[in-house]
């Protein structure tokens, strides 16, 4: 998102209308998260690394399924038990890291024959790559490792609220001055989730649609709200 055209983000984010004008929060956000993705590859095509040796199409299509899985398996799970989704992730997992020793193991054969024809082709590159890599490891002592921990996870006392029943009724909506504080928290130049929306996507949106992002995220909380009664 570092050369994003802003004016081209925002057009296409304009013209692409949301799928889902009212209905479940679930449905808003993925409109909304869609049709930011959209914006994103019409202003700033992503740049793909080049892939291992040994990727194939089939593994690409196996760690999808292993990532949809987790992601269902770990919503689930928060309300229940979820034994049919972990056992679909399990199976899913399963299958892509026996299709990679797989390939690996193939790929890797067919490289060896291939050094007898071509010892300076892929093989050679991928050899003098592995060596060249920086292999350096530091070493910690406990009493570092320790502090560092508890720098970045400290502890925090646990706080407990009284419930308003007067206040059962709907919480107060975001405003638009909440939501470009947390937009302005999150960090630029980050590696996006999943969805492949950097965080610079989700600022430009605050900033230039906020009332887009605020109905979304009020419609999240009051639905959360709604579970929670």
């Amino acid at each position: 998102m570092a050369r994003v055209n802003t004016e081209v983000f925002l057009d296409h984010f304009d013209a692409n209308s949301m799928l889902h004008i009212s209905g479940d929060a679930g449905s808003l956000s993925s409109d909304m998260m869609h049709r930011i993705a959209k914006s994103c590859d019409a202003s700033a095509p992503r740049s793909r690394r080049r892939p291992v040796y040994w990727w194939t199409p089939e593994i690409a299509e196996l760690k999808r399924t292993s990532f949809c899985n987790r992601r269902r398996y770990t919503r689930a799970r928060r309300n229940r038990e979820a034994e049919a989704e972990a056992a679909d992730f399990r199976q899913s997992r399963k299958a892509l890291k026996q299709a990679i020793v797989a390939n690996k193991k193939t790929k890797w054969e067919e490289l060896r024959r291939d050094l007898n024809s071509n010892p300076w082709d892929l093989g050679y590159k991928i050899v003098t790559g592995k060596l060249n890599a920086n292999s350096t490891t530091v070493h910690l002592d406990s009493d570092a490792i320790s502090e560092i921990v508890d720098r970045l996870f400290p502890t925090h006392p646990m706080l407990y609220g009284n419930r308003d029943p007067q206040g059962d009724e709907m919480l107060p909506p975001f405003t638009e001055e909440e939501l470009k504080t947390g937009a302005r928290s999150l960090k630029r130049n980050k590696a996006p989730g999943p969805d492949g929306i950097p965080a610079e996507a989700l600022k430009l949106v605050a900033d230039s649609r906020p009332d887009v992002m605020l109905d979304v995220n009020n419609a999240c909380m009051q639905s959360i709200f709604n579970k929670l009664k």
